[in-house]
């Protein structure tokens, strides 16, 4: 008996089974890892879907507060709102949406449009008057927003034929030293001029 080749063939099969044995085990090993990482891909696709939802929500609440602050504010300038002096009168937001004017308001520069209080309560210059008008009015708002100071100056109004200038004053308002909107009123009519719309 020839014990080399024996002791050969032995150490041959051993080497074989280990080699079998270790291909098996990185085989598992390598599907584990696939499962782990598949496991670990669906958690972090989860928390960022979860992370979205935690956003939406939070940017849902924020529009809420705003909403909220908006309407706390309308609320103090409606209360504050004391138009019962016989010269043109307005409150407004900050967005330039009108809340309040008063009867001399609406029969002074409204009804020559044909015009009422319904007609701008809730809506902004532009809805009411042309837009020259409307971007005058605007430029004067922005600058009492800005400098959070009195405005006085002369504003015209264009009614078709023929257009009115009056000197105005407007003013911020102001809740805990944050502006919550603008008010003004009109002094008195400074001259008047044909439009080209009468050409």
């Amino acid at each position: 008996m020839d014990w080399t080749s024996i002791l050969t063939g032995l150490i041959s099969a051993i080497g074989g089974l280990a080699t079998g044995f270790f291909t098996f085990r990185n085989k598992q090993s390598d599907s584990f890892r696939e499962d782990f990482k598949e496991v670990v891909d669906r958690l972090q696709l989860d928390i960022e879907k979860l992370q979205a939802r935690e956003d939406n929500y939070l940017l849902k609440i924020r529009d809420l507060e705003n909403e909220i602050t908006l309407l706390k504010n309308k609320l103090v300038l409606t209360q504050a709102a004391q138009l019962d002096m016989p010269i043109p009168q307005w409150i407004k937001d900050t967005r330039g949406v009108m809340l309040a004017l008063n009867t001399a308001y609406e029969e002074m520069f409204l009804s020559p449009l044909g015009k009422t209080s319904a007609d701008y309560i809730g809506k902004r210059d532009e809805d009411v008057f042309d837009a020259e008008t409307a971007a005058e009015f605007a430029k004067a708002d922005k600058q009492v927003l800005r400098t959070r100071r009195m405005w006085q100056g002369v504003e015209s109004i264009n009614y078709g034929t023929y257009s009115e200038d009056y000197l105005v004053m407007k003013y911020p308002i102001f809740s805990n030293s944050m502006i919550i909107g603008t008010a003004g009123i009109v002094y008195r009519r400074t001259g008047d001029h044909l439009t080209s719309a009468d050409n």
